[in-house]
């Protein structure tokens, strides 16, 4: 009787065992197949371009995660996964002008044929307070091609015939939430104030020009380096987060960016002081703000990804610094 007891409870046993070991197979199959980049195609380089033109329609577009964010697998890497909110502008291509950048791949005139009829959108956050985008109304500016085309900067110059469509702009009161930060978005804003802090460092070449232009060299150099830090952070598996952590490496990487954006601030505010310039002062003062609100956000969101509960990530932590 003893001996078909101990048989049972070891066919028993054996029974029991198997699925627990499938499923910790399971398991460690989802951590290391979740935690793996799908890897996409990354966008073509295209040239800085100034277009003129009329708009035609207006879409006024809230902000949104990309679906795939909520999937086990994760999201491809190079592609845009915390769509900002944005107006999408069909504009009718009266003019087009080459700024710089490669033109290997695309020219200006490919990208914005005169005569077409082209979809631009402009982030809420670069819209000026008491702006009303209208049909029919005259917009000039300087466009680039990364997910889409977009203004990094803008002009509204008048209408033409019957206004018919407006939309006014969002009240921007509402703190944005930390996870709408991205490296597509954060490329676009440093391009546009090293392109603002350059024309300065033209203006003023015998004065605080050189300066200023260091300011802006660094800038456009570290772009890339914060822009692919956020994406990584972002990008990253949340089940890998959930057993081992957030990416504390490129959130060392973005905190010491951040320290030398503080010093750039600081050594723009005293640039202020020494130009006599009205207009130079006031496009100074208006790039400190850009930065400091850049970099506010840019704490904001380190804080979020820092706070965030996992298993081990105490342990990882360890090994990281």
């Amino acid at each position: 009787m003893t001996e078909n007891t101990n048989l049972i409870n070891k066919y028993m046993n054996q029974i029991l065992v198997k699925p627990v070991k499938l499923l910790i197979v399971v398991a460690l199959a989802i951590t290391i197949l979740g935690g793996m980049p799908v890897f996409a195609s990354s966008p073509v380089p295209a040239p800085l371009c100034r277009i003129e033109g009329i708009i035609k329609s207006v879409e006024f577009k809230d902000a949104y995660d990309a679906a795939c964010l909520k999937e086990l697998g994760g999201c491809p890497t190079d592609m845009e996964l915390h769509h900002p909110a944005r107006y999408f502008l069909g504009i009718n291509i009266s003019s087009v002008e080459y700024i710089s950048g490669p033109t290997d791949y695309n020219t200006c005139q490919n990208l914005y044929p005169i005569g077409s009829e082209q979809t631009i959108f402009i982030g809420k956050d670069k819209v000026r307070v008491g702006d009303v985008f209208s049909t029919n109304q005259k917009i000039n500016g300087v466009v680039r091609s990364f997910e889409g085309a977009s203004f990094d900067s803008y002009s509204i110059t008048g209408s033409q015939g019957n206004e018919e469509t407006q939309l006014p702009i969002p009240s921007t009161d509402k703190k944005e939430n930390a996870s709408d930060i991205n490296g597509a978005e954060h490329r676009s804003t440093v391009s546009t104030l090293v392109q603002s802090l350059l024309n300065v460092a033209n203006k003023e070449q015998t004065g605080i020009g050189e300066q200023v232009k260091a300011v802006a060299q660094e800038q456009n150099d570290t772009k890339d380096t914060v822009a692919i830090a956020i994406d990584k952070i972002q990008n990253r598996s949340k089940i890998k987060t959930f057993f081992i952590g957030t990416d504390y490496k490129n959130i060392g990487q973005l905190r010491s960016e951040m320290v030398k954006t503080g010093n750039q601030i600081t050594q723009l505010a005293r640039l202020v002081d020494q130009t006599a310039s009205t207009s130079t002062r006031t496009t100074l003062q208006l790039q400190i703000q850009v930065l400091e609100q850049e970099q506010q956000k840019i704490n904001d969101f380190l804080k979020a990804n820092e706070s965030k509960f996992s298993l081990f990530g105490w342990f990882v932590k360890l090994f990281s610094k």
